[in-house]
């Protein structure tokens, strides 16, 4: 066999935070993943609404609904056992408010009507001592399960940091530290955490908006969400970089104008996911791509739980067929071409 794949990264994203699925859920979408070559299964586990991932160091933000920690380690030989690699993500400063309402005295304010992207009240870490300790022994946690990942994404995404313009504790770090900036936080907040990855000999993997600065450190992953713009942006500044643009791979995303789904990215269906393409990267950005991957946030899929067809696969397929032509083959395909091989003909 001569073929191989032409990105290394071909993954997918699944929220687990927002929509407790049943581990025979995970294991099915494994399943395809393996069917389809996709290698990378990034676990979304902590968001505003719940925190699922089994932590012993702070129970009290553990959601009721969640898996044991042998279950996920059963589920993550399971993947490597069919060339798949777990990326677990635990979601910080920002996205915590369920955090915050179990340990409020990690946050510099209390959750205050501050709204988040997805409407939820919001709520971020202050960034101290105290607050690190605390992810040191979750991320502690994170690496015992996952021994195999060479990655843990730490997050940074739409991080509110108004809150941190008001919290006394955070304009006193600023002050010590020289900051002029209240931006300069997340920087300092994503150094440390950079530092507590590696400890546990991790990679550091986080959203673009954590590396818009290019302070952080060369060797953190990011992965860029926002746009196909924003992608090359972080890519100027010397990333290696997860191409995944909302408009083309989130698939929580509404097909067309007659069915569900969100839009806030676009409206798109199979054609244009599989009609992606690279033409607008410079070959230094292409060097350092990494790959493509899909996301599937779950705020749509929780109140459609009771449809008599699984709403997930409904979004995913086939545009997760086109997710994998294009980590395959580096680009797009015809669509005349692709859509006759997609219905067997």
């Amino acid at each position: 066999i001569a073929d191989k794949p032409d990105s290394q990264w071909r993954g997918v994203m699944l929220d687990l935070a927002r929509c407790y699925h049943e581990m025979e859920h995970l294991y099915a979408v494994a399943d395809l993943c393996w069917l389809l070559k996709i290698n990378r299964l990034q676990l979304h586990f902590t968001d505003d609404c719940a925190v699922r991932f089994p932590f012993i160091s702070v129970p009290k933000a553990v959601s009721k609904k969640h898996h044991t920690k042998q279950e996920l380690a059963e589920f993550a030989a399971y993947c490597k056992e069919r060339g798949i690699v777990i990326v677990p993500e635990i979601d910080a400063p920002g996205h915590f408010w369920a955090f915050s309402k179990a340990y409020p005295a990690l946050f510099g304010l209390k959750p205050d009507g501050l709204q988040g992207a997805e409407g939820n009240l919001s709520s971020i870490m202050r960034v101290d001592s105290s607050v690190f300790d605390t992810l040191k022994a979750m991320y502690a946690e994170v690496a015992e399960v996952f021994p195999d990942s060479p990655w843990i994404h730490i997050g940074g995404d739409e991080v509110s940091t108004s809150q941190w313009s008001r919290c006394p504790d955070c304009k006193a770090l600023m002050e010590r530290e020289g900051m002029k900036d209240v931006g300069e936080l997340q920087d300092y907040f994503t150094a440390r955490m950079e530092r507590i990855v590696a400890k546990y000999g991790k990679r550091t993997g986080v959203w673009n908006e954590a590396a818009k600065s290019g302070s952080i450190d060369k060797g953190s992953l990011v992965y860029g969400w926002e746009r196909a713009k924003a992608c090359r942006e972080v890519l100027d500044k010397g990333y290696t970089t997860v191409v995944m643009p909302g408009e083309y791979f989130y698939f929580d995303m509404r097909q067309s104008q007659r069915e569900e789904g969100h839009d806030w990215a676009a409206i798109f269906d199979v054609r244009k996911t599989i009609g992606f393409s690279f033409e607008d990267f410079t070959p230094e950005q292409m060097s350092r791509v990494a790959g493509v991957q899909a996301s599937f946030f779950s705020e749509a899929y929780i109140s459609r739980r009771e449809y008599d067809y699984d709403f997930l696969y409904y979004q995913t397929y086939p545009r997760i067929c086109a997710l994998s032509e294009v980590a395959w083959r580096g680009e797009g395909a015809q669509w005349e071409e692709f859509n006759a091989r997609l219905l067997g003909a």
